[in-house]
């Protein structure tokens, strides 16, 4: 009767450590991966993004992209108005950056729309 009460406790530890074992291991790599991540994708949580960021995300050149920005600015100035919504970015201390929400926002309508631009010009 001793020897049956000694294996049950003896089987109830190990069983025990088993499962303990178990999730410890089980919640470290999420852990890791938290941690990795956020090293390594630090700017891709950054609210604004450059002119070479944003290029990259639409996937035009920055000279391309400041084409469209000086496109869009002398289609305003010409008629007093835009069809659309207009390339959002904010300019500090010269230098322009864009959201990446409103960006790929802008990126949809105006795929939508079908705009062109060419040589400076918006054509629709």
């Amino acid at each position: 009767m001793n020897s049956n009460k000694t294996i049950l406790a003896a089987s109830i530890i190990l069983s025990l450590g088993i499962v303990i074992g178990f999730l410890i291991n089980s919640f470290k790599p999420f852990q890791d991966t938290n941690v990795s991540k956020a090293a390594t994708n630090e700017d891709q949580n950054a609210v604004l993004i450059n002119i070479d960021e944003a290029s990259k995300l639409l996937g035009f050149s920055k000279e391309e992209l400041k084409m469209i920005i000086s496109a869009e600015k002398k289609s305003m100035a010409e008629t007093g108005v835009f069809d659309g919504t207009m390339l959002p970015y904010v300019v500090v201390n010269g230098k322009q950056y864009f959201e990446r929400t409103s960006l790929l926002k802008w990126a949809v309508e105006g795929s939508t729309q079908h705009r062109e631009y060419q040589n400076g010009e918006r054509y629709q």
